[in-house]
């Protein structure tokens, strides 16, 4: 397996003699020399802990050694014995939008352009999904969905590509955008609906009430309109 970096605490929490500093040997090699405790108390709260970190094969030994040197400071202790705890190794989750496969140390591999995975961690470039509004085999290449057409994120064909609210055509398109006088709700493969008698919309409109009552006639947005009574005019396709 790859070679890990990992990180953990020593702490030299005895004295041997009337010892102030110590040595810390990692598997055989000198690490550095630390000093024992921190200003002039022999109190323990006063111990220093040492991070060490070194990169080995996980599965393998971490041997750690201590020789320590004597200096003119004096406690009322009497041996020494170490302390070490190992944290968990160190690592990172992958962003989201990156992924890692293979075990060991190693950088994370961003997926394609315009794609993204659906969590952080990810293991696969298979968890690489194109975002909404794309469409893709998972690994990628992602396509933009035709125009006027949106897709679910994690889309992989064109027909997962729906028309617009106000667009019309087959999942997939060409879509063609509603004309005036019409409406559709929603992304789907519907056809756009006449407005109310009476009542007009904007190309593209994609709610009933975008339809205006016309001209001489009045009501609410969506209808129904009624004409204006004699005597009475109205301008414009408003309410």
């Amino acid at each position: 397996s790859s070679p890990m970096t990992f990180s953990f605490d020593v702490m030299h929490t005895g004295f041997s003699g009337s010892t102030k500093y110590f040595n810390v040997y990692v598997d055989g090699s000198y690490y550095g020399q630390y000093l024992r405790y921190s200003g002039y108390s022999c109190q323990p709260s006063r111990f220093q802990t040492v991070p060490i970190s070194v990169t080995k094969t996980v599965g393998t030994t971490i041997t750690i050694s201590i020789t320590t040197s004597s200096y003119y400071y004096s406690c009322p202790y009497n041996g020494y014995y170490l302390y070490a705890v190992m944290d968990t190794p160190r690592c990172q989750a992958c962003d989201v939008g990156k992924y890692k496969s293979a075990f060991g140390a190693g950088q994370c591999t961003s997926c394609p352009a315009e794609a993204d995975t659906a969590a952080p961690a990810s293991t696969s470039p298979t968890d690489c999904r194109c975002v909404a509004g794309r469409y893709g085999p998972e690994e990628g290449p992602c396509q933009a969905c035709p125009t006027g057409s949106w897709s679910a994120g994690g889309s992989l064909v064109v027909t997962d590509c729906k028309c617009n609210a106000g667009w019309t055509g087959p999942d997939g398109g060409p879509c063609s955008e509603c004309t005036a006088g019409t409406y559709k709700l929603g992304s789907n493969p519907g056809s756009c609906v006449a407005c109310p008698e009476h009542a007009y919309s904007a190309a593209g409109s994609s709610n009933l009430t975008d339809c205006k009552c016309n001209a001489g006639w009045t009501g609410p947005d969506g209808g129904p309109c009624s004409e204006c009574t004699a005597g009475t005019y109205k301008l414009g396709s408003n309410p």
